[in-house]
């Protein structure tokens, strides 16, 4: 019993001793490092702070970067061009036929961001037997940006147009105004190019009563897809 004991004891020594050698060594490490970092003028802290401000700079850089070269609808002139399908409704039937317009515009986003107007002239290809031979539209241009690079349009103004109605035996045509709309949305692809996607009603005109008798004209829908260069 009395050897037990003693082992005992002599394992409970050994214990002790193992766990002083390491904390002396845990101590002398930390002095170590400690030193090292007294001698390069360095702290962990100090790492961070760096770090934190050569982050912060490049935050800087490249929002300054993006502000400098994203796309932005600003006031400027532009030109256009318009092809699609144009929708000539004599009031009996409808037929579609290939159309196209060249338009001018300006947006008065220093003055008002929400305000543009555009001119265009176009025409379109015989549907069957109804023709737009040729327009003149004015619109004053209604803007919401959703972002830097897409935004909304609506359109009213008027249309001077021509349209015709050929039959076997006789060609009906008719000149006179009208009242137009519509709508579209348009993406800023860079400084100087955009494209929109359109619908817009250029016309209500279609009687089909006297159609044969007192042509009145035709209901117009153009639904284009418009290229824009903006100066």
């Amino acid at each position: 019993m009395q050897a037990s004991a003693a082992k005992e004891g002599r394992a409970k020594l050994e214990v002790a001793e193992a766990t002083d050698g390491f904390c002396k060594g845990n101590r002398r490490a930390r002095s170590s490092i400690a030193v090292e970092q007294n001698v390069h003028g360095w702290t962990c802290c100090d790492s961070i702070k760096e770090m934190k401000k050569i982050i912060h700079a490049l935050a800087i850089a490249i929002a300054v970067a993006l502000g400098a070269t994203a796309p932005a609808f600003a006031q400027a002139p532009y030109v256009g061009l318009g092809l699609g399908a144009f929708e000539m409704d004599t009031g009996q039937n409808k037929k579609s036929g290939l159309g196209g317009f060249l338009k001018l515009g300006y947006d008065f986003t220093d003055f008002n961001r929400f305000l543009g107007a555009e001119f265009r002239v176009g025409t379109s290809a015989r549907a069957s037997q109804a023709r737009v031979d040729y327009f003149l539209s004015g619109f004053l241009k209604l803007n919401l940006e959703f972002t830097r690079e897409f935004r909304g349009y609506g359109l009213i103004g008027g249309t001077n147009l021509k349209t015709s109605y050929q039959t076997t035996a006789k060609q009906y045509s008719k000149t006179g105004g009208a009242f137009s709309f519509g709508f579209g949305g348009e993406y800023r692809i860079d400084r100087d190019f955009s494209l929109a996607g359109e619908w817009v009603r250029y016309a209500t005109k279609a009687n089909a009563a006297t159609l044969t008798t007192n042509f009145a004209g035709l209901d117009v829908n153009g639904f284009t897809l418009d290229i824009h260069y903006h100066f």
